[in-house]
């Protein structure tokens, strides 16, 4: 059975949960030092068919979301790959007249000792300029 606590108790108690959530926030810190949950990629100007520089994870992870977006969209489709140490792993299509599409990835994981991450416009939309891409991963 509980009881109302007493003032004093009460402080204490307080006092308890603030030393956890300071504990807790330094920790979330850290990982966040450690684990980068997202890389970008930027194409600026009109977009031609390239590939971005390499870019190393710090972390494991899986890569669970594309999003790709273009400040002015082509009137043909703009087609990207994401790349895992050369392979295309994922593959985005940007649909003329389009500006923003997401697209969910299943089943790519990446080790930060040995896999390499980069993005390649394999088709670029007539018109089509200044483009992110940006990959979300999780742990």
């Amino acid at each position: 059975m509980t009881r109302p606590l007493t003032p004093p108790e009460i402080g204490s108690e307080l006092a308890a949960l603030k030393r956890r959530v300071d504990a807790l926030e330094r920790r979330l810190r850290n990982l966040d030092d450690v684990f980068r949950p997202e890389l970008e990629f930027s194409y600026s100007g009109a977009l031609t068919a390239s590939a971005s520089p390499r870019a190393p994870r710090r972390a494991a992870g899986r890569l669970e979301e594309i999003v790709c977006e273009l400040d002015t969209p082509g009137s043909t489709a703009t087609v990207v790959d994401v790349l895992k140490n050369g392979v295309a792993e994922a593959t985005v299509t940007i649909a003329a007249g389009f500006y923003t599409v997401r697209q969910m990835v299943y089943g790519v994981t990446f080790s930060p000792t040995v896999d390499k991450i980069k993005a390649e416009i394999t088709a670029a939309g007539t018109g089509a300029a200044d483009l992110a891409v940006i990959c979300r991963f999780n742990r």
